[in-house]
């Protein structure tokens, strides 16, 4: 690849990148916020929610996987009965079993807004996310760094 397309990739790279640093702290942040200005409770798992995805290389099936989501019921501090249905899902191993206890944490002027109390879904996941983002932002500054011209170069290329 000529020194301007690694130019231009590592550009495109450290740009997305950097969105993708900047999505994660958003989150991690949104998180946080959400985990101290929210209530607690015990939820009862009431359901799930599966989806399947299909891994393809080469025009070829290589794999697919199931996720389940848990769909829990829990009541407010008020009494109000709430279910929702979590945004994150488990692989077979990991699900949640039918009538199975788990914590829960929602907003108390807006229980719709819950959310299984898992440290895992609220902040090590946009931890991940940061971590790869940073990776690449990396491999991009290197692309850059590969792509300057030398000394001997710049003087070559002067009037």
């Amino acid at each position: 690849m000529p020194k301007s397309g690694v130019r231009v990739a590592g550009f495109l790279v450290r740009w997305i990148s950097l969105a993708g640093l900047a999505f994660a702290v958003f989150t991690f942040i949104n998180n946080a916020q959400f985990w101290l200005r929210s209530a607690s409770s015990m939820g009862t798992v009431i359901g799930e929610a599966s989806s399947m995805s299909t891994s393809i290389r080469g025009g070829r099936t290589i794999g697919t996987s199931v996720s389940f989501a848990p769909k829990v019921s829990f009541q407010t501090a008020t009494g109000e009965t709430v279910s929702f249905l979590s945004d994150v899902g488990y692989g077979e191993l990991l699900k949640y079993k039918r009538g199975e206890e788990i914590p829960v944490l929602y907003l108390p002027g807006d229980p719709e807004t819950a959310k299984v109390n898992s440290f895992f879904q609220m902040f090590v996941l946009p931890v991940i996310l940061f971590g790869f983002c940073a990776v690449f932002w990396g491999i991009g500054i290197v692309m850059r760094a590969m792509t300057e011209d030398t000394p001997k170069e710049r003087r070559k290329s002067r009037p």
